[in-house]
This record gives structure tokens, sequence and C-alpha cells, in this order.
């Protein structure tokens, strides 16, 4: 199952809001990984996984893209919220950027 995530804009930052697309099974077991698909507004896709919900606490890898502009966009990890809004659709939060996998 991939989990499709909604961008509002064409890449990710601190405070960045956007929509799941559909359902995610809740909770997700500590070690379980979803594969994820982001959909940025510029129309580019990219691939990465959703992991965690220990303690209400979401982390998301982004593989690297290439925005409709042309600006290139390094893998990166984000630490994320999710909440429920009015008509039962999933709303999520970037909190904060994280250490990339093999950055301290």
């Amino acid at each position: 199952m991939d989990v499709v995530l909604e961008a509002e804009h064409s890449h990710f930052y601190p405070g960045h809001e956007g929509w799941l697309d559909g359902d995610m099974p809740l909770p997700l077991a500590p070690a379980q990984d979803l594969r994820s698909r982001i959909a940025f507004a510029d129309g580019v896709m990219t691939g990465g996984f959703l992991s965690g919900g220990a303690e209400g606490r979401w982390q998301l890898a982004v593989d690297p893209y290439v925005t409709a502009a042309g600006s290139r966009i390094g893998a990166k990890r984000w630490q994320l919220a999710f909440r429920q809004v009015a008509g039962g659709r999933i709303r999520f939060r970037i909190e904060r950027k994280l250490a990339a996998p093999g950055q301290a």
C-alpha cells in the first residue's frame, strides 16, 4: 500500500502543510515503513518512506527529485504530524527537518 501525500508547494519546509490522499493504516507498528508518493504542487512526483508513529512522531524520508522549474532537491528526512479535519480528511504538517541518513 502506498501512502500519497499532496504537497501545497514545490518543496517541503518547516510549517508546510498538505493533505493525505486516501487512508493510512493507523497506528503503524514502530518498525513498519510505508512506501510513499509525494505529489508536489508543481506537478512533480517523487517517492519516499513514511515511518514511526511512536508518540505521534512520524518521519518521512523523501527521495531526491527535480522541481518543475529545474531545481535539484536532494534526499531529505522530515518529522511530520497528522491531524483529522472536518469531513474526515487528514492533513499533515512538516514540523522540522531531520538529519539525512549518514549525517549527524
